[in-house]
């Protein structure tokens, strides 16, 4: 995954500050979800989205902590937890 900008990385930090997320596609929204995804389940919380899209996944494969999913937009989100 690329490099957060700043605003993304502050809705990470600020999950509240999701609903702020609203773009065109290519713009990283689905990375900033995926962050808030892992950065609640390394804190041991839960995280609810609402969105209009819906994020479908063509890949998923697990091994040991790594995970690597593909989504049927052509998304790639490889992550370590």
């Amino acid at each position: 995954m690329k490099p957060l900008s700043q605003l993304q990385q502050d809705i990470v930090n600020d999950p509240a500050r999701a609903k702020l997320i609203q773009a065109v596609a290519g713009s990283g929204k689905t990375e900033v979800l995926v962050q808030i995804a892992l950065k609640a389940a390394r804190e041991g919380t839960n995280v609810l989205f609402v969105t209009k899209a819906h994020l479908k996944i063509a890949e998923f494969a697990k091994s040991g902590n790594h995970y690597h999913t593909k989504l049927s937009s052509g998304a790639v989100i490889e992550a370590v937890v």
